[in-house]
């Protein structure tokens, strides 16, 4: 019978092997922590699982949270664009609501449901020099999780790296003290030049809290954030989030408790930054034996359109869906034929991702944004398509698929709005 090793127990890595599981392939789940070490660690994330992912969990039983999120979710999305003088504004409604869970509680629960039902989970790190034994050990090696030579192995894409260096730094806490926005979902802050700020209803320790996840361009207006650290100053960490939700976002200064608003925990918060990329979704050992690449390793997205644990669990789905349809021999003919699909899912999110991280915020992006603020079909549309990043990328893909995609929902191509236009543009969508 079919034997799939997996190495690593992130989301990609958790949800292949349930589904494998699921359809009686079996499967060794290589993790490195225990789900107590999981809980006790270090915030990895602030993901949102878009509708999609959660009908995956639905399918695999573990959709835990559910009755938690009902009311604590990412329902609606307000969106505030500061571009210059004018803000623009609008409220759209998810037809599926999103949910931010904490990555720590969710991994270890999906552990401990793979071993409940009887699976095998062999703990410590593993190193690519034991791939190798691990390829004999099983029929196919998939490889979720690693860092250095271990993602190396898997070479970049000839069009996997737009990028040469990050282009935001990214610092995102869990925060008591913010009061949810109303009607209840999470915000979306465009300052163009400057960076972004996401606030999200977050399901984790102590149950619901929110989460901001500040994404800074350097030099602009968000960027004394970025020269501040947790660890080293707690207290002017927590000053600098507020002057700056008072400063640049008033709106949600205005949620804020002064009296007990700050990081919940010193565990709760991540500073960093990634470069994009992109690799290739198969390599070959030493041996002749080849292996997958999952999750991270094979694709890294910056968080800033919360694509990358959902890109994760739809490659999952999509890499169990090839093992069970065609499992005479995993060779290079079979990789070539999955990467193929999961490049096809995963192309369209990292091309999406990386044509918003641009600095300016390319026209035909901002006449989406514009005309979502007048036109609530356009807006409803926006929103929901982070749940299907294929969709906004067959619409930004170029200035002409913008004008046309304009066009026939009645908005028509618009002049983006200029730095010392003040008004203000306001739409709702329900």
């Amino acid at each position: 019978m079919t034997s799939i090793g997996i190495v690593g127990a992130g989301i990609g890595g958790l949800h292949l092997a349930l589904y494998l599981q699921q359809h009686d392939v079996p499967a060794t789940l290589y993790a490195e922590l225990t789900s107590q070490q999981r809980l006790a660690g270090r915030l990895p994330n602030t993901a949102v699982h878009w509708g999609p992912t959660r009908e995956r969990e639905h399918a695999l039983g573990v959709n835990h949270w559910d009755e938690q999120a009902d009311d604590w979710c990412v329902r609606h999305v307000h969106f505030y664009g500061m571009f210059g003088a004018r803000t623009m504004t609008f409220t759209g409604m998810n037809d599926v609501p999103g949910i931010g869970i904490d990555h720590r509680i969710y991994t270890s629960t999906l552990l401990e449901d793979f071993l409940a039902r009887g699976g095998d989970v062999v703990y410590g790190a593993v190193m690519v020099g034991d791939l190798p034994a691990l390829s004999d050990r099983h029929d196919l090696v998939v490889v979720s999780a690693g860092r250095g030579s271990m993602v190396e192995l898997f070479e970049r894409r000839s069009d996997g790296r737009p990028f040469t260096e990050p282009q935001r730094f990214i610092c995102t806490g869990i925060f008591d003290g913010i009061a949810p926005q109303q009607p209840i979902g999470s915000s979306i802050n465009v300052i163009p030049g400057s960076g972004e700020l996401f606030q999200l209803p977050f399901l984790t320790f102590g149950g619901r809290k929110t989460a901001l996840l500040t994404e800074i361009i350097p030099g602009g207006q968000l960027d004394e954030l970025r020269t501040v650290r947790y660890e080293q100053d707690p207290v002017r960490f927590n000053a600098t989030v507020l002057r700056m939700l008072r400063t640049s976002f008033p709106h949600l200064a205005e949620l804020v408790d002064e009296n007990i608003f700050g990081i919940t925990r010193a565990e709760d918060v991540l500073q960093g930054a990634i470069t994009p990329t992109a690799r290739r979704g198969y390599a070959q050992l030493e041996n002749g034996k080849w292996v997958m690449a999952l999750g991270d390793v094979s694709l890294v997205n910056d968080p800033v359109l919360a694509q990358g644990a959902n890109t994760a669990s739809a490659c999952a789905f999509l890499l169990g869906e090839a093992i069970l349809a065609d499992n005479l021999v995993f060779d290079e003919m079979w990789c070539a034929r999955a990467e193929a699909r999961m490049w096809d899912y995963q192309r369209a999110a990292f091309e999406w991702t990386n044509h918003m991280l641009r600095t300016p915020l390319p026209g035909n992006a901002t006449k989406l944004i514009t005309t979502a603020c007048g036109n609530p079909e356009v807006a409803r549309s926006f929103i929901n398509n982070y749940a299907a990043p294929q969709a906004n990328w067959d619409i930004l893909a170029s200035d002409a698929r913008t004008d046309a995609y304009l066009t026939r929902h009645g908005g028509g191509p618009v002049t983006p709005p200029s730095a010392g236009d003040d008004r203000a543009t306001t739409a709702s969508t329900r």
